[in-house]
């Protein structure tokens, strides 16, 4: 049975500033709760209606705490409550790289730095994509939204359970970082003639583009070619076609 102070504390989590105070963040719908599960986070609680039943293959955890519709509804951050909740605790992913020598084991010894993105479901897109690469890590500007927030969970597809993420001041973490920097940009050059080494791709936000802190540091800005009239591409769009012309370069490295 869930006390009336739990469903608080688990309601005051659609906030940045008590997820980041308590450590922790929410997961909805099954298709969440099972990633969850099958990742290395570790799972606080489970709520569930009774009267909600697991996909094929799949059980409930036994310590999973039953919750009326009501319940269910005042917890949930969803317009139409799934009827599956669980709390889990933030991953501590260690101090953020500073150059591309902690990056050596991955697949593509890069970062995704994504520089002030506001829209959940680009940076969760742009997190599930750095998974789907075999990026090394997606270091997020603490400017843009929360990779904890549940829009931005529900977009990642799981990956944000997977990937390494760092959350930081972007300003402070650029002057630190020491390998190379790739930026991303409508007026940089042809993105296909890059010479990809180990270092940071940055996109820049929706609305204002790349930070004057990203423009400064970048060692090279670039731009993805096209022959159409629009102005410019989604961020999460153009973040994924970078890091799949940086992904078919990769025997470059």
């Amino acid at each position: 049975m869930i006390t009336k102070a739990e469903l608080h504390s688990v309601r005051a989590l659609r906030h940045r500033a008590t997820r980041e105070t308590e450590g922790l963040f929410v997961v909805e719908g099954w298709k969440g709760i099972m990633e969850l599960l099958a990742s290395t986070v570790d799972v606080v609680r489970i709520y569930a209606r009774s009267e909600v039943q697991p996909p094929s293959g799949h059980f409930l955890p036994d310590a999973a705490v039953p919750v009326t519709a009501k319940e269910m509804e005042r917890m949930s951050q969803m317009k139409t409550p799934p009827g599956i909740l669980a709390t889990a605790r933030i991953p501590d992913p260690g101090p953020a790289p500073r150059d591309f020598e902690h990056l050596a084991t991955s697949r593509i010894p890069l970062l995704l730095y994504c520089d002030g993105i506001a829209d959940p479901g680009n940076l969760g897109t742009l997190i599930r994509t750095a998974d789907w690469f075999g990026f090394a890590g997606v270091v997020c500007d603490r400017t843009g939204v929360d990779p904890w927030n549940a829009k931005c969970l529900q977009a990642s597809m799981g990956s944000a359970m997977r990937m390494r993420i760092w959350t930081v001041d972007g300003a402070d973490w650029l002057r630190q970082w020491k390998s190379p920097v790739w930026a991303l940009d409508a007026h940089g050059s042809d993105l296909c003639q890059t010479t990809w080494q180990p270092g940071a791709l940055v996109i820049g936000s929706e609305s204002h583009g790349l930070s004057a802190e990203a423009r400064e540091r970048a060692t090279e800005t670039l731009a993805i070619p096209g022959a159409g009239q629009t102005e410019s591409l989604n961020a999460a769009i153009a973040g994924s076609i970078a890091m799949f012309e940086i992904a078919r370069s990769v025997q470059a490295f």
